[in-house]
């Protein structure tokens, strides 16, 4: 959005351009959703014997996975990590993508809605 049109408007030459982004820079659905699942059930102590408690080391994350989600449902998001306008921890983004190994296809339940 910067660099590139830049050049276009100096350079005497005419030249179009596409950004090209790896899988990585996008979030993988299904594993957003099934992080958010994940932390919500330990969040409220589900399978403990204890009174269900949630860590402090889990709510931030949680909150951002539902940031995330909630946007993604509404249109508001395309799961692009470039998008976002407030940045995720780098391990947390970790949790919700995948590489081409790790991607199921059109096997995938969320393949129809996938970033």
């Amino acid at each position: 959005e910067k660099d590139i049109p830049a050049l276009q408007r100096v350079l005497p030459l005419d030249f179009t351009f596409a950004v090209a982004k790896g899988r990585r820079r996008y979030a993988c659905t299904a594993k957003l959703f099934a992080a958010l699942d994940d932390l919500r059930q330990k969040s409220l102590g589900l399978g403990e014997s204890e009174a269900p408690v949630a860590r402090d080391d889990e709510i931030v994350p949680l909150q951002e996975l539902v940031r995330l989600a909630e946007a993604f449902e509404a249109g508001g998001w395309s799961g692009d990590r470039d998008e976002l306008s407030v940045p995720i921890a780098d391990d947390l983004w970790e949790k919700i993508t995948t590489d081409r190994q790790g991607c199921s296809g059109n096997r995938c339940t969320q393949f129809a809605t996938c970033p």
